[in-house]
């Protein structure tokens, strides 16, 4: 379906709109994650990559991101990252990856990580009234959160899902 198409369908559940996501690189660190570990994980993980960013002496180029990528077995593979202008050179456990870019699916999650599976559940709605079956990639941006304010009812999480046929994915 083109972008004109899921623009014009009169379904939009709690303000998903469809976008076109820029290419963006990122540093950061990549873990297999169980489901039930994922809300806790960008809080422990990304304060080790801004470190090592700060180490680095290259500023992120925008929020943290992560980048998570369903496995068939119940767990995820989650690379919790920043975008960077330039591609660090570093060894392990960091690693370096780029988001092509291209059509997607967004929505905006106000409140903690802890109740972002409702903002999860209703973008589902919207993928399946669009006759999106299987999502391979998604990712989060966290526009507000621990980092920026100690609230949690201040946070907020940009949901990304990108579309079948829209380009955007890792390179």
């Amino acid at each position: 379906m083109t972008e004109q198409g899921l623009l014009d369908a009169a379904v939009a559940p709690h303000d998903a709109e469809v976008a076109t996501s820029q290419p963006v690189s990122l540093f950061g660190i990549r873990s297999t994650v169980k489901l039930t570990a994922l809300r806790t994980y960008p809080q422990d993980i990304l304060p080790v990559v801004a470190s090592a960013l700060q180490r680095l002496r290259v500023p992120p180029a925008g929020p943290p991101f992560c980048v998570l990528r369903p496995r068939g077995d119940g767990q995820f593979d989650v690379l919790a990252a920043y975008p960077t202008k330039r591609r660090p050179r570093i060894g392990q456990p960091f690693t370096t990856n780029r988001l092509s870019g291209g059509l997607v699916v967004r929505t905006l999650h106000h409140g903690p990580w802890t109740t972002l599976l409702n903002t999860y559940d209703q973008l589902s709605e919207w993928l399946t009234v669009h006759h999106i079956k299987q999502v391979s990639l998604m990712w989060e941006e966290y526009l507000v959160g621990p980092d920026t304010t100690a609230d949690p009812t201040m946070w907020q999480t940009r949901i990304v899902v990108p579309l079948p046929g829209g380009r955007s994915g890792r390179r």
